[in-house]
């Protein structure tokens, strides 16, 4: 089972250079976050496919980077390998960091400081 947030996920994928990347591959013209799953789910089925970091809010530059440059020659490495905008991907992943560690403490203390993720 995957928890994410279904209007962020929305969002990240009506932006135009999303859609019109997920089209080319096949996603449906008209977006329907159910069914952009739904294929999403039948392309892991053959193997684990590159666009399914503009689901996790990967950059389409960075996905697009890692499937040109076969994982090579990246600016950047953390959370994903970044090849456009180091110094924006450095922001995300200390945020990243310090959200992770929110978590963590908050587990520690028993206590729920932090907002759930609604599916």
């Amino acid at each position: 089972m995957i928890f994410f947030n279904r209007l962020l996920l929305k969002q990240t994928l009506l932006k135009e250079k999303n859609r019109n990347f997920l089209k080319a591959l096949g996603y449906p013209n008209k977006l329907v976050l159910d069914e952009y799953l739904s294929f999403l789910k039948r392309r892991f089925e053959k193997s684990c496919p590159h666009e399914v970091g503009i689901f996790l809010g990967i950059p389409l530059e960075d996905v697009v980077g890692f499937i040109q440059n076969g994982a090579k020659g990246c600016l950047l490495n953390s959370y994903w390998k970044v090849y456009q905008n180091p110094e924006k991907a450095k922001l995300n992943f200390a945020s990243y960091d310090r959200a992770r560690i929110d978590v963590f403490y908050s587990l520690l203390d028993g206590k729920r400081s932090f907002a759930p993720i609604q599916a």
